[in-house]
């Protein structure tokens, strides 16, 4: 009888300990891809990405997590909880950080514009949505700020939907199938 109950009792804290990420009942998950189409033409500096959060790279002791990004690759945060803040560094200033970490109020560090959010979670079965890809171009760096403007917003999905897109490109896949439509702004 001991013996169960011991059992019983370890299975009881393993259980209460174990979780896991579960998709709700009656939903997909829809990948997100958000790459920066013009790093190339910034040899001056180098663009990266500050991960935060939860669940961030190489110590639980660091606040912070860098990346750097590369033209046209996909940004990844980690962990859906994790946040992901994309800065130009001056490269002569980005070869000098060291342990320490960086410096944010520096004057060769520039912010970006736009927050960027590289998981789109999970909708609900009936909606068709099953992949966005954002890209974005870096317009200027100046004045403290990397300024980043959205190009193309491509929406994809298993049957044609409609999905409003503010002057972007909307991408329907139909049947293997990617129709690109040219969308204009009526005010």
């Amino acid at each position: 009888m001991k013996k169960y109950l011991l059992v019983g009792l370890l299975v009881l804290l393993t259980i209460s300990f174990a979780c896991a990420d579960l998709i709700p009942e009656n939903s997909h998950h829809v990948s997100k891809c958000i790459t920066i189409n013009n790093i190339d033409n910034f040899e001056e500096y180098v663009i990266i990405g500050v991960i935060t959060g939860p669940m961030i790279g190489d110590s639980a002791q660091s606040e912070y997590s860098i990346v750097e990004l590369e033209q046209d690759v996909c940004m990844n945060k980690g962990y859906k909880y994790n946040k992901i803040h994309v800065y130009a560094i001056e490269k002569n200033y980005y070869k000098t950080i060291d342990d320490t970490g960086l410096n944010f109020e520096s004057e060769n560090v520039f912010k970006s514009n736009i927050t960027t959010e590289p998981w789109a979670g999970y909708v609900n079965n009936s909606n068709p949505l099953t992949k966005v890809d954002l890209t974005l171009a870096i317009k200027e760096i100046a004045n403290g700020e990397l300024i980043l403007e959205t190009v193309s917003k491509i929406n994809t999905a298993d049957h044609p939907i409609t999905i409003p897109t503010n002057n972007l490109i909307l991408s329907v896949r139909v049947k293997g199938l990617t129709n690109l439509i040219q969308l204009s702004r009526f005010l």
